[in-house]
């Protein structure tokens, strides 16, 4: 496929992540005042305090899917004998690792610590039946879920992007009004945890069906099971295993943090104001995450040059995109969140800053990111995660002695600047051969765009300052660096892009 046709298909494919994008911030957007109002705060906080630790204990596996998923995304452009091998050894991994998880939910109830960790007495617990509820999450994901992921992840590289993305939609909005309807209901977090799990596992069973009739040449998955090959793999995983646990020190950590030492009602003040700071990561997401499979091949048929050409235009438009949206929609933030939590969670402004500049540094790297995760470059995925999850939670731990809960989002914030040094250095690196170090010069604009938003956001935290000149100075140097990277692009990128937008309009226009 050429040029023209990766920028189509992203398109297309980021149409609908757009879709899924809008969809899960309006459904994080109706979520928080409705789980306050029905169930009330400590309720809440136990149901996010809960879900953190469940998300965590994926993480034990979610980094085997990865590290298989992307060897299915190689394998299938180049020995697809060794893809089914793959993919049917996966079994080995999938259920040696199911029984970790297990054995650590029920290691969880033995020592009695998962009061502490959700933030509640014994006796609370006891009453919200937490431990069945945990087990009854975890056991959906390890008697069905774990290994179906690694099954969807045939989509990617079939050319099935467009659908995969669509599957995901569907699983957010399914899994949403589990949540709506049980705080709807009033009901305890054990019958929420019975209901979620229900549901997450009918729904990864109907893809996995889907998927078997689309792609039957795969099928059965298991065909070409080999122990050995499944725990040869699992041992080659073993870094992005330890990369996905680091790193949701960053996210789902936090949550158990906040939980562990102020308590569960304390949850939403973090996780609120982390709900908007998504927002715009979820627009770098639906901008980055079309490219993977394209970097992935790009990286397989050795096309350097186009790789390095993808950087420069994902740093010039999506990094504009996000940074500009962000100083453009501040103003309103303070006033929409009142409304939003009706005046019930008090908004931590040092917390928010934090974040949204964290955000601006994480969509600088988001297409390094992407890429080096696709090709399961493990230094590169173990130094950002450790740089992401070590930093974000320790050093976000102990400012929070300091400034709160917005400690945490000035530790999330070092972490990402770190990690994104990181990727800088490992992208580089291995796209030394065709010039990149000799075009980091490349960068600068992008960084011109990132060093705005900071200056504004950094007055903001500290209250110095007059906001409507600061503002304007940083959105005027955000264009400024938009411009200038707009100019340092190939003529023929910069004509490419302009007849895809023009044509795009064309259609709408037409219709």
């Amino acid at each position: 496929m050429g040029q023209a046709g990766v920028e189509h298909r992203a398109l297309k494919v980021g149409a609908v992540t757009g879709l899924s994008s809008v969809t899960a911030i309006v459904m994080q957007i109706i979520t928080v005042p409705v789980c306050l109002n029905y169930w009330g705060k400590e309720t809440y906080g136990i149901w996010l305090a809960l879900f953190a630790l469940f998300a965590m204990l994926q993480t034990t596996g979610t980094g085997y899917v990865n590290y298989t998923g992307n060897q299915i995304n190689l394998l299938y452009h180049q020995d697809q004998a060794a893809l089914q091998r793959t993919l049917a050894s996966a079994l080995a991994g999938v259920a040696l690792l199911g029984g970790v998880q297990l054995a650590a939910v029920l290691a969880t109830f033995g020592l009695g610590v998962l009061p502490d960790l959700l933030g509640i007495s014994g006796k609370m617990a006891e009453t919200n039946e937490a431990n069945l509820a945990l087990l009854s999450l975890a056991g959906s994901w390890v008697l069905g879920g774990f290994y179906f992921g690694v099954v969807h992840r045939l989509l990617i590289p079939a050319g099935m992007m467009y659908q995969a993305a669509w599957w995901s939609l569907g699983s957010q909005l399914s899994l949403f009004l589990v949540v709506m309807i049980s705080a709807l209901a009033h009901a305890s977090i054990l019958q929420t945890s019975l209901f979620y799990a229900l549901v997450q596992f009918l729904f990864v069973a109907s893809s996995a069906w889907y998927i078997r009739h689309k792609l039957p040449q795969f099928y059965p998955w298991w065909r070409g099971f080999n122990l050995a090959h499944g725990l040869r793999d699992l041992y080659r995983s073993s870094s992005q295993t330890a990369s996905g646990l680091i790193q949701q020190g960053a996210s789902n950590g936090l949550v158990v943090l906040v939980s562990t030492i102020s308590g569960a009602a304390a949850v939403p003040v973090f996780t609120t104001v982390r709900t908007l700071s998504n927002l715009w990561t979820n627009i770098t997401n639906v901008m980055t995450t079309p490219l993977l499979p394209d970097v992935v091949r790009f990286h397989a048929t050795g096309e350097r040059k186009k790789l390095v050409a993808v950087q420069e235009v994902h740093g010039v438009l999506v990094g504009t995109a996000v940074n500009l949206s962000i100083l453009l929609a501040y103003p309103f933030i303070e006033p929409m969140y009142r409304y939003w939590t009706s005046g019930t969670v008090e908004l931590n402004k040092v917390l928010l800053c934090a974040l949204l500049a964290s955000v601006s540094l994480m969509n600088l790297g988001a297409m390094m990111n992407t890429y080096l995760n696709g090709i399961n470059h493990h230094r590169a995925l173990l130094s950002t995660a450790l740089a992401r999850g070590g930093i974000g939670l320790i050093i976000g731990g102990l400012m929070m002695s300091y400034f709160g809960v917005g400690g945490l989002g000035i530790g999330v914030w070092l972490g990402e600047l770190t990690a994104l040094l990181f990727l800088v250095h490992f992208f580089s690196a291995i796209n030394r051969s065709e010039g990149f170090m000799a075009r980091i010069g490349s960068m600068a604009p992008s960084l011109v765009s990132v060093m705005s938003l900071h200056l504004f956001m950094g007055a903001e935290a500290l209250e110095i300052g007059s906001t409507g000149w600061l503002l304007l100075i940083s959105v005027s140097g955000i264009c400024i660096g938009a411009y200038w990277g707009w100019h340092c692009l190939d003529e023929s990128v910069n004509k490419r892009l302009l007849g895809l937008f023009g044509s795009r309009i064309g259609m709408k226009a037409g219709v």
